[in-house]
């Protein structure tokens, strides 16, 4: 998974990414959420081969802002994805860089609604680094390369996920900035300095500090 460079903000905050993918339902996908036993949401994300080559598949992904690209657990077969023959770099839990293959996922469905043509990285996320830390270890992890250009509301106290969804009571609207490394960026005051943070799912742990 890509590292941590900046300060890291919770999960809790209602979340408004910028620009939704098509207009405004009367009635709003929703996914139901879970969350592992350090507090990351999980949701279920159903892949499907395309031409009628085999069956859909359900999934357990994790909702992590804090991450560049979707990851597939090297588990997931190639019947899910179109083999690009390239490859980036990643990063281990020690920080050293190590290369990864980028894939497309053919067909990804979250909440009824159809992506193609995801881009991700294929991990080993449950023999890997998310294994080690997960009793269930997920499928997947779905990060800013399916994320980008949505639009949603977080509910981890009704565990649930709202697609689209305008402000909700009690919600906060943050104003988003893409750093370098295409995250998610919003400006957090701690008394009189401002410093960008990345607004991150992944992290069960609040605000962390260099």
């Amino acid at each position: 998974m890509s590292s941590k460079r900046y300060f890291l903000i919770p999960a809790l905050l209602a979340i408004f990414c910028s620009g939704a993918l098509g207009e405004e339902r009367r009635s709003l996908p929703v996914s139901d959420l879970e969350t592992d036993e350090d507090g990351t949401p999980i949701l279920r994300v159903t892949l499907h081969p395309l031409h009628g080559k085999g069956s859909p598949r359900s999934c357990r992904f994790a909702l992590d802002t804090g991450t560049t690209m979707t990851i597939l657990d090297t588990s997931i077969p190639a019947a899910f994805f179109w083999d690009e023959h390239t490859f980036t770099e990643g990063t281990d839990v020690s920080g050293r860089p190590f290369e990864v293959p980028v894939v497309l996922i053919k067909r990804m469905e979250v909440a009824g609604m159809l992506r193609d043509g995801v881009p991700a990285v294929r991990m080993d996320l449950k023999g890997g680094m998310l294994g080690r830390m997960q009793d269930v270890p997920v499928d997947g992890v779905l990060g800013m390369s399916s994320l980008k250009e949505t639009r949603f509301v977080l509910d981890q106290k009704q565990r649930r996920l709202e697609w689209w969804g305008r402000r909700s009571k009690g919600g906060v609207a943050l104003p988003i900035a893409y750093g370098q490394a295409k995250l998610p960026l919003v400006m957090l005051r701690i008394h009189e300095r401002e410093a960008a943070c990345v607004l991150d799912t992944g992290m069960a742990d609040g605000i962390g500090l260099p």
